[in-house]
């Protein structure tokens, strides 16, 4: 009710939220990963931000990074999000545990997104840079899955739609449903050129 009170009103409803920059994987498509210094917003300013947010009302708030369970912090994230929106997130997976997916939900988790471009390891792997990133994005399904505590929290995967990829999809989508989980398709640019 809160986001279709704020949609009729022509509020937001959704916000992305990078609170981090870190990546322990090396995509070559992905423009996120920093080298160097970097600050990181703490928790007493997310918990100002979020505050703020709200004033127009509920949102749903997708935190992404880099990769933001590299925050120790992220539950506490979650649950300063929690009190007024409907925390997201979105990772690559590598650093997911059934633990901290268990603390996530708890935390008020709404969704958990894990990025899977390829159901051929061989082909994630190179993608991401990182031997084993396809074998860690299933496990973190897997937690993500396995660990939540209402049957509402949604478990997702995002694919970005390429040339080298399309021909997979039917594939990544057999392996998404065996894990529960939904599979939302994003084109990647630029379009193949019989999609464009």
């Amino acid at each position: 009710l809160r986001l279709l009170a704020a949609y009729v009103k022509g509020l937001p409803i959704w916000c992305s939220w990078q609170v981090t920059p870190r990546c322990a994987s090396f995509c070559g498509f992905c423009e996120h990963r920093m080298d160097g210094a970097f600050e990181e917003l703490d928790l007493p300013g997310i918990e100002r931000v979020s505050e703020e947010l709200g004033r127009g009302g509920g949102l749903m708030v997708s935190l992404s990074g880099g990769d933001p369970l590299l925050r120790q912090d992220l539950p506490q994230i979650v649950t300063a999000i929690a009190r007024r929106h409907f925390p997201l997130v979105t990772t690559h997976g590598w650093q997911v545990t059934r633990e901290k997916a268990r603390a996530l939900w708890e935390a008020g988790l709404e969704a958990a997104t894990v990025t899977l471009d390829h159901a051929l390891p061989e082909a994630q792997d190179a993608a991401a840079g990182q031997p084993g990133a396809h074998a860690r994005a299933l496990l973190a399904l897997e937690a993500f899955a396995g660990s939540r505590t209402r049957p509402s929290q949604q478990v997702n995967v995002k694919t970005r739609l390429r040339a080298s990829n399309r021909d997979g999809l039917p594939a990544l989508l057999d392996l998404a449903r065996e894990r529960g989980a939904t599979v939302t398709v994003e084109p990647a640019y630029p379009l193949p050129a019989d999609l464009g």
